[in-house]
C-alpha cells in the first residue's frame, strides 16, 4: 500500500529550541467563541508562556492554558536584556496540543496565519539572534 502525500509529516523548516518568555492573546474571530476564566488571564486578556521552538513554519509555546485546536492567537516575544524594543510578533493558529505536565501544562504547536514580508523579515532578524545566543 503506497502512503498518501496527507499521512506524510516532515518539517519543512529548521527549528530553533530557545527559552524565553511570550505572552498569547487571542484575536478575531475566537475572542467572542473561546472564553477563558478571568483568573487565568490578565486583565488585557492575555496570558504568559515560554517560546521554546522557533522556526520558519512556527512556534512551539509551552503555557498552563489549554488552547483548543484551530484557535486564532496572537503571540509575542521580546529579546531579554535588549532595551532597544527587539521583539517579534505573529498571528498563529493552533495546530496542536499535548498536555506536556500534570501541573497543567501543554504544549502548543503554532503555526504563522498569513505573515506578509515586513512580517518574515522580522521572523529572519529574530531567528539570526536566536543563532546569535546559541553561538
Amino acid at each position: 500500500m503506497e502512503p498518501h502525500s496527507r499521512d506524510l509529516r516532515f518539517r519543512s523548516a529548521s527549528r530553533h529550541d530557545v527559552a524565553l518568555d511570550a505572552s498569547l492573546t487571542l484575536r478575531a474571530p475566537d475572542t467572542e467563541r473561546i472564553r477563558f476564566s478571568r483568573t487565568a488571564i490578565s486583565p488585557d486578556g492575555s496570558w504568559p508562556g515560554t517560546l521554546v521552538d522557533v522556526s520558519g513554519g512556527g512556534l512551539g509555546i509551552i503555557c498552563e492554558l489549554y488552547v483548543p485546536v484551530w484557535a486564532h492567537v496572537h503571540v509575542h516575544i521580546g529579546w531579554p536584556g535588549r532595551d532597544d524594543g527587539t521583539r517579534f510578533e505573529a498571528d498563529c493558529l493552533s495546530r496542536r496540543v499535548q498536555m506536556i505536565d500534570r501541573r497543567p501544562a501543554y504544549l502548543l504547536g503554532l503555526q504563522y496565519d498569513e505573515m506578509n514580508e515586513d512580517q518574515r523579515d522580522a521572523l529572519e532578524r529574530f531567528m539570526t539572534l536566536v543563532d546569535e545566543a546559541a553561538a
